[in-house]
């Protein structure tokens, strides 16, 4: 048990070092938001980051006029975005912790419906704030990033 840095991937006990480092810091994200409770985060910190997503939801409800029919589908792509990284990150890691290459492939098929989903959240949706275009082309950097590494990690499993 330790780690191998011969390689521009790293081999750890936990798989590939690159693809376990952007794992635990989107599973430490979706913690604070009450999807994973494995990492650690503190529940105080979690409670405080669900209240401020769901008042960063309801903003634009209350200061905008939502036209008819448009809230319930932002909404339900919201919670299906919730759910696909939820989704997502669970065979990521296994993938990863396991170094098997199809929950990596599957993760990586999830990740492209994720970034659509965040493509539609930072052009289509009703109102785009301001914050929802730098939370969006962030997130759309890191899935970018982990496609990468998980199409590398991949590799390194087939290998």
């Amino acid at each position: 048990m330790g780690c191998s840095l011969s390689g521009p991937l790293s081999r750890c006990s936990h798989g590939l070092l690159p693809t376990y480092c952007r794992q635990f810091w989107a599973e430490c994200f979706c913690g604070a938001f009450g999807i994973f409770r494995k990492t650690g985060c503190s529940r105080v910190t979690s409670s405080l980051l669900i209240c401020t997503v769901l008042l960063w939801c309801l903003l634009p409800c209350q200061a905008f006029s939502y036209p008819d029919g448009f809230l319930a589908p932002d909404l339900a792509l919201l919670c299906i975005m919730a759910i696909l990284e939820a989704l997502r990150l669970y065979l990521g890691s296994k993938g990863n912790l396991t170094e098997e290459e199809a929950p990596l492939g599957l993760s990586l098929v999830i990740t492209v419906g994720s970034m659509i989903l965040s493509v539609y959240f930072l052009i289509w949706q009703t109102y785009v704030l301001r914050a929802d275009v730098i939370i969006n082309t962030v997130l759309l950097f890191t899935y970018g990033l982990e496609s990468v590494f998980q199409v590398l990690a991949i590799a390194a499993f087939v290998g």
